[in-house]
């Protein structure tokens, strides 16, 4: 379907819409490139900084036989980058990962720009190492962490470990226990670790080992992978309360509180069951909630929509809510990000095809609504990209200010775009 009619049948559904009580979203900046080349495999990360936002991105190997490495800038409230930690130019330090990274997560201490990095890493602990089996943070550079999970032929071998928080450094994983004889014992223990730990902790939530259970120590290198992996791990820090963690693990939703000392409060909890599918969640908090929304279906053959969940300090989630966004028949609504209004939320969701491959004008592109506290859309949302497309956007929130990065293009290897955006 072409875009222009994506487009016209888009406007006339939400100028059917009510038209009280609306708020409007608008950009106060076009899209500019603020990074050359960004992997889609690996999210967009955004943090705050006061009045800016550091946004941090996996750079992809090249042709030329450099290796995944890291990125990030500093944009201020106009999008524009005021610093840079450019992989696209040679630094100290830079290229040194031998194997893919997973997550670039952007810090700014003491005017410095910095990046954790989840990545495979054959490196040796120093002593500012956060160890989760042979996960590892190692200072490769000044001010600079990186995070490095590692396959190695001992128990090691079966922890999977992300940093979920980059402004408050926690980092949060799984092990898949062994028993007495050195085989799987059917139990996957999560664990958690702040930034001052040298070694993960382990807590009272666990989950079943899917598939193979008979497997030795040897076999058992990839058991945290497909069914067994947790995927999309992120957690929100609620004030004094303590942290929500959510992540899904095969193909369901799964959260949980834990104080500030990062003890568990409670019960593990499911989102989500079969048969619906659900995507990788994304989290937002506006300090009185938690707000968990995804991509959402029940069957292969039907397109992707938007399902969110929200949870009252230490309590359960409610049930999924389906977000009534107005869509092109058969269009595909995916890879959401949320940010927090003051009578609301922003919502950022990309809207096409699933994969970016241009069929005609058939593109992905990034769309920006405000929802209201009942997440009920209040406005016609409006498109964030250009006419090159692009998708997997993340959105901060400063007052009624949104900023706004996203993948743009429409193959694999993309660049890092950002706007600016107001939600009154």
């Amino acid at each position: 379907m072409r875009i222009a009619l994506e487009v016209s049948l888009l406007s006339l559904a939400m100028l059917a819409q009510p038209l009280a009580a609306r708020a409007q979203c608008t950009l106060a900046s076009q899209p500019a490139i603020v990074g050359r080349r960004a992997s889609l495999e690996a999210p967009l990360v955004l943090t705050p900084h006061g009045d800016r936002t550091a946004v941090g991105w996996v750079v992809p190997a090249d042709s030329a036989g450099r290796d995944d490495d890291s990125a990030a800038v500093v944009l201020d409230a106009n999008s524009r980058v005021a610093s840079t930690l450019d992989a696209e130019q040679p630094r100290p330090g830079g290229g040194q990962f031998q194997h893919p990274i997973f997550r670039v997560s952007p810090v700014v201490r003491s005017g410095a720009l910095a990046v954790n990095v989840d990545a495979r890493d054959d490196g040796e602990p120093n002593d500012s190492a956060v160890v989760c089996g042979a996960h590892r943070s190692l200072l490769v550079e000044t001010r600079t962490t990186r995070a490095g999970f590692v396959s190695s032929y001992h128990v090691d071998a079966t922890y999977q470990c992300r940093l979920v928080a980059p402004e408050r450094p926690f980092v949060f994983g799984a092990r898949a226990e062994l028993d007495a004889r050195g085989r799987l014992s059917g139990v996957i223990r999560l664990l958690a670790a702040s930034d001052g730990a040298r070694a993960m902790q382990p807590l009272t939530w666990q989950l079943p080992v899917r598939g193979n259970r008979s497997a030795t120590e040897f076999a058992a290198i990839d058991v945290l992978t497909e069914r067994n992996a947790l995927e999309g791990l992120g957690a929100v820090r609620v004030g004094d309360v303590g942290w929500f963690v959510v992540f899904r693990f095969d193909n369901a939703l799964y959260g949980g509180w834990l104080d500030p000392s990062l003890a568990p409060i409670g019960a593990l909890s499911q989102l989500t069951a079969p048969p619906l599918r659900v995507g990788i969640p994304s989290l937002a908090t506006n300090g009185r909630e938690v707000l968990v929304v995804h991509a959402a279906r029940r069957a292969d053959n039907e397109p992707w929509t938007l399902v969110a969940e929200r949870l009252q300090p230490r309590a359960a989630p409610s049930a999924p809510q389906r977000i009534a966004l107005t869509a092109p028949r058969g269009a595909h609504l995916f890879a959401p990000s949320a940010a927090p209004l003051s009578n609301g939320w922003a919502l950022a969701y990309t809207m096409g095809p699933l994969r970016g491959v241009v069929r005609g004008r058939d593109k992905q592109h990034l769309w920006l609504a405000a929802l209201n506290a009942q997440l009920a859309p209040r406005s016609a949302p409006v498109r964030v990209t250009d006419d090159a497309g692009g998708s997997d956007g993340r959105v901060l929130s400063f007052g009624t200010r949104i900023q706004v990065a996203y993948m743009g293009g429409q193959d694999s290897y993309r660049s890092v775009r950002a706007a600016s955006a107001t939600c009154q």
